[in-house]
């Protein structure tokens, strides 16, 4: 569940950014953008799914497995949410930056 409450957080912060509408739907989640690139690729693929959870896996898997390891120590887990989350604003926006 780390993976869709932190891309529902960022998708709001984003929005409010940006000065749009947080309920309005966008293509603009890092699962979207990968599947646009990996469509542009490999156009004739059609698992192109699969190949993006191939992307997103180490994100999803990244907080709870650090988290779990350090749980009894609460200013850790909190370092520990902050270099996770400029972490997946990094890989965002790299990703964001490649051209479809």
């Amino acid at each position: 569940m780390f993976y869709p409450l932190f891309e529902t957080t960022f998708t709001c912060y984003r929005r409010i950014i940006n000065k749009k509408l947080i309920f309005q739907a966008d293509s603009e989640h890092l699962h979207s953008i990968i599947y646009k690139l990996v469509k542009k690729k490999f156009p004739e693929y059609k698992y192109s799914n699969s190949i993006c959870f191939i992307f997103i896996l180490p994100l999803v898997s990244l907080g709870p497995v650090i988290l779990y390891n350090v749980h009894g120590n609460n200013k850790l887990c909190f370092l520990m949410i902050v270099i996770i989350s400029i972490l997946f604003f990094v890989v965002f926006n790299k990703f964001r930056k490649l051209k479809f």
